[in-house]
């Protein structure tokens, strides 16, 4: 199924006061590529989450199948000016290329005693040029990681990771996260530069490390950069849940990493 793209950022030997029963000296950041997010409220989101998890254990063809109806139906909604984050959670977003995208934080969390969203935003020609770049999945299984595999051979790539400040509740709402907040009003600022080189983005050594060892969630770091809203409350269950699910499952205890 084609979902939303994500991206999730580990910064390294972050001191400062944390948050609560967030381990080590990290701080995480996890975006997907649109500024928005799904539902309104917990409790709009659990129901989106329940109507997901009754495609899990579906058969790989149906699924496809669902997938491209939902993409189709997705595109129709978006050549009329409608945006629809329920159906392309559901599996009806396009099949972009990860590499192309821009990905925003789209819940908002404490910046000191500011508040504000997040973005990183790809600046550099090799990544710009795949903006809007949809990969072709038909026949292969690991059809995104094998390009960006591919891609990442040659490719040096730059982001700018920017701010959103909160200038106004009414128009930026804390606890609405379906609500854009329009760059007019609170333009994004770049406050740091991240930078990659080619590389085999998928050996073994990398996939141990990473995927096998390390778990993500909002509320691993720092207090003034503190999850705000009830849907970022309602994320810090299930993130450790998830967590530890695949940490019993793959008999691989997760931590965080000092360096």
């Amino acid at each position: 199924m084609s979902l939303p793209r994500g991206l999730a950022l580990k910064v390294l030997e972050v001191d400062g006061a944390r948050l609560p029963d967030a381990d080590g000296r990290t701080q995480d950041f996890i975006m997907v590529n649109g500024p928005i997010f799904q539902a309104p409220t917990p409790e709009k989101f659990l129901s989106s989450l329940k109507l997901l998890a009754k495609t899990t254990d579906r058969m790989e063809t149906t699924k496809t199948v669902m997938s491209t109806v939902l993409q189709t139906v997705n595109k129709g909604l978006e050549a009329v000016g409608v945006s629809s984050p329920t159906i392309a959670g559901l599996g009806g977003a396009p099949n972009s290329d990860p590499l192309g995208e821009t990905y925003f934080s789209v819940t908002p969390f404490r910046y000191g005693d500011y508040i504000a969203k997040f973005r990183l935003k790809p600046v550099s020609p090799d990544l710009t040029r795949r903006t809007g770049a949809e990969i072709d999945a038909r026949d292969r299984e690991n059809a995104i990681r094998e390009t960006v595999q591919s891609e990442m051979r040659t490719t040096h790539g730059v982001w700018e990771f920017q701010v959103q400040l909160c200038r106004d509740l009414a128009a930026h709402p804390v606890e609405d996260p379906t609500v854009e907040w329009k760059e007019d009003d609170a333009p994004f600022v770049t406050v740091a530069t991240i930078e990659a080189g080619p590389q085999d983005s998928w050996r073994d050594d990398i996939v141990q490390k990473v995927d096998e060892e390390m778990r993500f969630s909002v509320w691993t770091g720092l207090l003034d950069h503190q999850p705000l809203g009830g849907i970022n409350r309602a994320r810090k269950e299930p993130y450790r849940h998830s967590a530890e699910f695949r940490a019993r499952f793959n008999g691989c205890p997760f931590h965080e990493p000092a360096q």
